[in-house]
């Protein structure tokens, strides 16, 4: 009903956008967040610490990304649109793959010669943040020595839009938003290392724990 729904947003304000919303984590126990920037929980090996800013690109990289594969992206339209001028080179990129733009949640259109329109874009990402994550879009596919097919695409897309995401903005977390986060990373596997393949958390067993006190 709506006043569940309106109590979900209330509780998860950073990541209503990111559905299906999972249950509470099953293996992993939330303690606290410190300094805005490190996650502590603790499950049957013992503690874990999260870099915060890792986990959440990692987090956004492959729900968007899942969320483009399956050409469901959800899209914020922009009361003013931007216009965007580019050189000719980004902009015959642009013109080549203002599709894939579209599926990301990106409603370009072109306004003439090397002038563009954005409409919307996806709603995990800040409107003052669209023209630089589309020109590094473009940057990085004509920089791109993997192909250019549209899996190719799609993750380039993923990882721009990752690295500029909402929820990297979202620095103090309620203990709801956390769980969230937790049961999510257990429902992609509980990975270890970020898009960047660095590591997102540390662990420290029971057995390490108590040898620092003896």
């Amino acid at each position: 009903d709506n006043s569940g729904e309106s109590n979900l947003r209330d509780e998860i304000k950073n990541f209503y956008h990111l559905s299906p919303y999972p249950n509470r984590p099953k293996n992993i126990r939330y303690l606290f967040q410190y300094l805005e920037s490190y996650i502590f929980a603790q499950n049957i090996e013992g503690l874990i610490c999260f870099d915060q800013n890792l986990f959440l690109e990692y987090l956004i990289f492959k729900l968007y990304k899942l969320a483009l594969q399956k050409k469901n992206v959800v899209s914020s339209t922009i009361k003013k649109p931007i216009l965007i001028e580019f050189s000719e080179k980004e902009s015959e990129i642009l013109i080549k793959y203002l599709e894939d733009f579209l599926v990301g949640g990106f409603s370009v259109s072109h306004f003439g010669k090397n002038s563009f329109s954005v409409y919307s874009n996806p709603e995990i990402l800040f409107e003052d943040k669209v023209e630089g994550v589309i020109r590094e879009i473009i940057n990085r596919i004509f920089n791109s020595n993997n192909g250019k097919t549209e899996v190719q695409i799609f993750k380039v897309i993923s990882y721009v839009v990752a690295t500029h995401g909402k929820l990297i903005s979202a620095k103090e977390l309620n203990k709801n938003e956390i769980e969230f986060l937790l049961a999510k990373w257990e429902e992609l596997g509980s990975p270890s290392n970020s898009i960047n393949n660095q590591p997102m958390f540390f662990k420290m067993s029971i057995e390490e724990l108590k040898r620092k006190f003896n």
